[in-house]
């Protein structure tokens, strides 16, 4: 019995895979300010490329655990929409979805706060599309979707490949630019 992919499967693998390619060009470049703990995933990705999980960032002693903060920012979420009355199960579903984008937001913002923007042309909570950009204003220097993607793409295999031997992988500051090279 074989199983027909229809076209909206296979776009929404390939918004799932823009998005993780982001983020892991992202981890590239936050790690030239800040350490980044990630762990292994709780489910084993097949289709798509993984969404790394980032546990922790840390710099000069702060840390900020990630999935406490969007967690919270869920149940901000949860309370505004439960008190205009939207269905409670609805509102559940829609928190759940949209944790990944959550994420890529935050981290967007510590880029941002570094002098580095993140644009991204179509985005919903099935991932982002094909198009996206990265500027560093000090540099003057402009990533385009393909760079993103083949950086992206060192970055989560070298993290993956870690994580098979580890439950959780430390990404000193300035380190992954030297192992990607």
């Amino acid at each position: 019995m074989s199983k027909k992919i229809n076209k909206t499967y296979l776009s929404h693998i390939k918004t799932l895979n823009n998005e993780s390619l982001l983020e892991g060009t992202i981890i590239y470049f936050l790690s030239n300010y800040y350490s980044i703990i990630v762990t292994r995933p709780s489910k084993k990705s097949t289709m798509t490329v993984p969404f790394i999980r980032i546990k922790r960032i840390e710099r000069n002693g702060e840390s900020l655990d990630i999935p406490k903060f969007i967690k919270r920012r869920g149940k901000e979420y949860f309370e505004i929409h439960k008190n205009k009355r939207a269905i409670v199960k609805t509102i559940r579903r829609r928190e759940r979805s949209r944790r990944r984008m959550e994420t890529m937001h935050l981290l967007e913002d510590f880029l941002f706060n570094e002098g580095i923007y993140v644009n991204v042309e179509n985005e919903s909570v099935n991932g982002i599309g094909p198009n996206s950009w990265i500027y560093q204003s000090r540099e003057k220097k402009v990533i385009n979707s393909t760079e993103i993607r083949e950086i992206g793409m060192k970055v989560i295999s070298y993290i993956t490949n870690e994580l098979t031997t580890k439950n959780q992988v430390i990404i000193e500051r300035n380190t992954i630019l030297s192992m990607l090279n």
